[in-house]
């Protein structure tokens, strides 16, 4: 059967105990301090939690936060190369203005299907300055391998960011996380991962994103605000 991810969001409530101690969190919370702008708590555990080094993480409020911080990174609007998707993610990206090339899945008898050679004589024809492909599909369910996720990131030398939007990774067998834990992601892959749909966190609407080296590095140097203190909190007892 077909597993149709958009319907995922909001079917659970958080439960009883995590709950509370979230309500202790937020008591507990120095109001009349700013919260800290690296984030770097929540950084050190997300770090442990997945087995990555913190340096590659970036926490952001919403996912909106990050795909701005990619938009600014370009003088003009980007040529972007798109998976077909209903993905949030994928409206804010096709609303930047500039020219939007759109992928779409194939179906060989009653299966979908990623045509990856199809793909790559997309990407040299079109030269997108950025890529974006959710994985699992939203809302096909639709999953694309680690390593062919990898090998078409590093057959791509005109985009500046390949982004894999892991929204709703935990449902997924294989991720990309295994590229970043060993060292072995391509420099300019951007993961964005939520912590809104696995962990009944749909309120917070905050995440984060795993970086590749060079994609790490233009980034740093572009402002973002900072994860709000009830976020680093809330996704701090996720973890």
């Amino acid at each position: 059967s077909t597993l149709r991810l958009d319907r995922n969001e909001g079917t659970f409530l958080l439960p009883p105990a995590p709950r509370e101690e979230l309500r202790q969190l937020v008591g507990s919370l120095d109001f009349h301090l700013p919260p800290d702008p690296q984030a770097r708590e929540l950084r050190r555990t997300l770090g442990r939690s997945l087995r990555v080094s913190p340096e590659a993480l970036l926490p952001f409020n919403h996912q909106g936060e990050c795909l701005s911080r990619i938009r600014l990174s370009f003088p003009t609007p980007p040529r972007v190369l798109l998976l077909e998707s209903s993905s949030p993610c994928a409206e804010r990206i096709a609303s930047w203005g500039g020219e939007i090339r759109r992928f779409s899945l194939t179906l060989r008898g009653e299966e979908l299907a990623f045509d990856e050679e199809r793909f790559l004589d997309e990407m040299a024809r079109f030269s997108p300055q950025v890529v974006y492909l959710d994985c699992p599909n939203d809302p096909t369910g639709f999953r694309i391998p680690g390593a062919t996720l990898a090998r078409l990131a590093s057959l791509c030398p005109s985009a500046s960011f390949f982004v894999v939007d892991e929204s709703y990774g935990e449902f997924a067998e294989e991720t990309t996380l295994p590229l970043f834990q060993k060292g072995r992601a391509p420099k300019r892959l951007v993961a964005l991962r939520s912590f809104a749909y696995a962990w009944g966190l749909s309120a917070l609407q905050a995440g984060y994103a795993l970086l590749g080296d060079e994609a790490r590095a233009r980034l740093e140097t572009l402002p973002m605000e900072p994860l709000d203190g009830l976020n680093q909190s809330g996704d701090h007892e996720a973890q």
